[in-house]
């Protein structure tokens, strides 16, 4: 995770244009950053105790970083000194400013006492540091924020902890923000959610989760399911359950044989499961607003690497998440995604992103593009009744590369989300295709996506599902030039459609030379 370190200038107008959906002139372009600094405010000098992992130094830590903050005037600069490693709880909040440049070039290391962590209520916890309502601001800086997540995972799959986890980074109603350089590591929950954000540039980040131990866990939570259940895994002793996981979920051996041909023949037989890891919402970069920039970023972690978020016409700053282009990134995760978009009474809306240059090595999904129920009646902003819509349109991905996906590699429909011994409902199971539903919703609209010199290495699946709705079928679905180049025989690449996409009710068009084409059922209205 070694990314090239920026320093830009101070008041330079930044632009880009956003896709295609803008217009071919159109251009995004705003200024970012303050002058130069006025004042210095080191944490240190508020309180701040290094090196030290005792108790009551994290909360001391926490409102020397709030203290450091609020001393702030337009100009000047709040720093987190390099060379030191600061014990941290959360609820430090970066609020009501303009023109400050937040410096972490050292190390923030949340607390992992669930117990000791505040509430927000009852269980659900405050995030780790949040900004709300500020501009013209950049966090900056060689530092690290580690989160500490492994506590808080075992605790939420094993059902030990009810609550909301922690978030590390948030942003809400801000605009005119630079963040860059930083490294995040193994947060609770989300690493970096944006909320009603606008003009919002994002680079040569690193989000990094360790995988290892969340792959331990499941797998001991895979055995424990197995023993519990009337699956064929039952007998299995657990360290055949964990070797089957670390198989399906880590593809970092080139040179299997005797493994690679047994998984093919097991793959089939596999409850969704071991495929498919618990949802433990590690997510990346969640942008929710509009006119963002995202670039040369690496991202590693267990859930979606990206997912851009929907906004509604209730909300103040964005209507639609919109405009937004994601470039030259490297994505190991569950996908480069849109969503997902549940319908709303003041329709849920994202249109106009750009996928563009992003690799995807050993990932789990990769384009992925989600819906989410449920449609009916609901009470809109002016309270009048109407019927719930979503909307996702003018959505691109071009030059991706995937090497040896071991989940879906691309996904167009509703969001896989439920959850074994919870009740289904209208939602996609995570077992889909190999049991149980997968409804669609006629109230969400996907129309104008595009896919485009997409090349797919070895997968593990086959290629892909597209599922529109009969009532409201996909509009303007295209690919080209997207590849799939199969590796293997016997069962990998064939599981459950053979090398061939599942599609319903969608209008897809075969362009270049996309190989295999998409054939797709049901009647276009």
């Amino acid at each position: 995770l070694h990314l090239p370190k920026w320093s830009g200038q101070e008041g330079t107008q930044h632009c880009f244009s956003p896709g295609p959906g803008a217009g071919v002139l159109s251009m995004r372009c705003f200024t970012l950053l303050q002058g130069a600094a006025a004042v210095v405010h080191s944490i240190d000098d508020f309180g701040a105790v290094p090196e030290s992992f005792l108790p009551l130094v994290s909360s001391a830590n926490r409102d020397a970083l709030q203290k450091a903050w609020d001393a702030a005037e337009p100009g000047d600069t709040v720093v987190i000194p390099a060379a030191k490693e600061y014990f941290t709880t959360g609820g430090a909040v970066f609020a009501n400013k303009k023109g400050v440049r937040v410096v972490l070039d050292g190390i923030l290391r949340q607390d992992d006492n669930r117990t000791a962590w505040p509430n927000v209520k009852d269980e659900d916890k405050v995030d780790f540091w949040h900004f709300e309502n500020v501009s013209n601001v950049t966090l900056t800086g060689a530092g690290l924020v580690d989160g500490n997540g492994q506590q808080w995972w075992d605790a939420f799959v094993l059902g030990e902890f009810k609550g909301t986890r922690p978030q590390t980074l948030t942003f809400t109603s801000s605009h005119d923000l630079l963040v860059e350089n930083i490294t995040l590591r193994n947060s609770p929950r989300f690493h970096m959610k944006f909320s009603q954000c606008e003009r919002v540039v994002v680079r040569y980040i690193a989000i990094d989760v360790d995988r290892k131990k969340i792959r331990q866990l499941k797998a001991k939570l895979s055995a424990q399911r197995a023993a519990e259940s009337d699956s064929w895994l039952a007998w299995a002793p657990e360290f055949l359950v964990s070797s089957l996981v670390a198989h399906a979920t880590n593809r970092e051996h080139p040179d299997r044989t005797l493994l690679d041909w047994a998984f093919d023949q097991l793959v089939k037989l596999l409850p969704s499961w071991v495929l498919q890891p618990e949802d433990l919402n590690t997510d990346g970069i969640d942008p929710n607003g509009r006119d963002f920039h995202i670039h040369d970023c690496v991202i590693n972690n267990d859930d979606d690497s990206i997912a851009v978020k929907p906004s509604n016409g209730a909300d103040l700053v964005a209507t639609c998440s919109e405009n937004m282009l994601i470039e030259n990134m490297v994505l190991t995760g569950f996908g480069a995604s849109i969503g997902s978009v549940p319908p709303r009474a003041d329709v849920a809306c994202v249109r106009n992103i750009t996928f563009r240059n992003i690799t995807m090595p050993g990932t789990g999904k990769g384009v992925y593009i989600k819906s989410n129920p449920s449609c009916g009646e609901g009470t809109d902003r002016f309270g009048q009744r109407v019927q719930k819509r979503s909307i996702i349109e003018g959505i691109t991905y071009e030059d991706i590369t995937m090497d040896k996906p071991f989940w879906w590699a691309i996904w167009i429909g509703p969001q896989q989300q439920h959850e074994p011994n919870s009740a289904l409902g209208e939602k996609c199971a995570l077992t889909y295709p190999l049991s149980g539903q997968c409804p669609t919703q006629g109230c969400a609209t996907f129309a104008n996506i595009t896919l485009r010199n997409i090349v797919v290495k070895d997968p593990v699946l086959s290629p892909g599902v597209i599922l529109g709705n009969s009532s409201n079928p996909m509009q303007n679905v295209v690919f080209e030039n997207v590849r799939f180049e199969f590796q293997h025989g016997g069962f990998r690449s064939r599981l459950p459609y053979g090398r061939h996409y599942k599609c319903e009710n969608a209008d897809v068009k075969i362009v270049g030379g996309t190989s295999p084409a998409v054939e797709c059922k049901g009647t276009l209205v």
